[in-house]
């Protein structure tokens, strides 16, 4: 049976292997900027923390944070290849969330490359959403995505999620819904994945925004002479942009 895994705050006798495993599982083909000195900066930094996951005394991994404001900046994350899939990742961004929200912080920010799809489908499975594909991010070689997350407590019209400029979307929000996801329509029926592409382009008020960050709109059609069909969909960010504020709850 695994041992249970530790996370706590790094001390300056980790800065050298953080810095080691970020040149290893980030930097590879980058220069190196993460230097055992510039790890030790963050320690010592009052507004970061960095901490580490450990099991019988090894490193597994690390995550950099830094706060400002209401708003924290996850500057480094990797976890050891061969500690994958052990919830290593998972310990080391809860660790920081938890303690990020405490001290008041509400929305999440990370950047990661394009091409380390395992590390997208981390963040997008805790709740991140793509925000922005920048091109040459990384040393002006390498793509990069944004992405975020922001903090929800409550339910129903106090929630709120970005769209694709990073504009504020809550309950009421008049949204441009700018794209249908295809594996939604292949779900449907042919009437009915018809109606529901038509939604591409339409301008809806928001409905609902959940805790995964989506926002909920939905369309209805007037169909023959029976009852009015109806359909809603989930948006994340990069498939809305706002067009208008409504009123809460229209």
């Amino acid at each position: 049976m695994d041992q249970p895994i530790t996370v706590r705050l790094a001390t300056p006798f980790d800065a050298e292997g953080i810095a080691l495993e970020s040149m290893a599982e980030i930097e590879h083909d980058l220069q190196w900027e993460w230097s055992p000195q510039r790890v030790l900066q963050a320690i010592d930094d009052p507004d970061t923390n960095v901490v580490v996951a450990v099991d019988d005394g090894s490193m597994l991994g690390f995550g950099i944070m830094l706060y400002k404001d209401e708003v924290a900046h996850l500057l480094l994350f990797a976890v050891r290849a061969d500690a994958r899939r052990r919830g290593v990742g998972t310990s080391l961004l809860r660790w920081l969330e938890e303690v990020a929200g405490v001290a008041g912080v509400s929305t999440f920010r990370v950047e990661a490359r394009q091409d380390n799809l395992p590390a997208l489908a981390f963040y997008r499975s805790h709740g991140y959403s793509e925000v922005e594909l920048v091109r040459s991010m990384y040393q002006d070689s390498v793509d990069g995505v944004r992405l975020q997350k922001t903090s929800r407590l409550g339910t129903g019209a106090n929630l709120q999620t970005i769209d694709r400029s990073g504009k504020l979307v809550s309950v009421g929000t008049l949204v441009r819904v700018l794209n249908v996801p295809m594996e939604l329509l292949a779900q449907l029926s042919s009437d009915e994945a018809a109606r529901v592409k038509s939604m591409k382009g339409a301008v809806l008020s928001v409905c609902e925004v959940d805790q995964s960050g989506s926002a909920w709109v939905e369309k209805w059609w007037n169909v023959g002479e029976g009852d009015p069909l109806s359909h809603a969909i989930a948006l994340t960010p990069l498939e809305m942009e706002v067009v208008a504020k409504g009123n809460r709850g229209t």
